[in-house]
């Protein structure tokens, strides 16, 4: 019975851990998705910039 409770341990630490690094991911999948749209808003911003200044 000792042995079947060391490897719930176990088993709860390795999905502890999983989610852990779940949860850092998704973090910085979202911080990426976020620059990449302030990167296309630049990119716009300076296209209208030119497009004005050629006008």
């Amino acid at each position: 019975m000792n042995v079947f409770t060391g490897e719930n341990k176990n088993f709860s630490k390795i999905v502890s851990i999983y989610s852990h690094n779940y949860l850092i991911y998704k973090y910085i999948y979202f911080i990426i998705k976020e620059e990449e749209q302030n990167i296309q808003i630049m990119i716009n911003m300076s296209l209208l910039q030119k497009r004005e200044s050629s006008n």
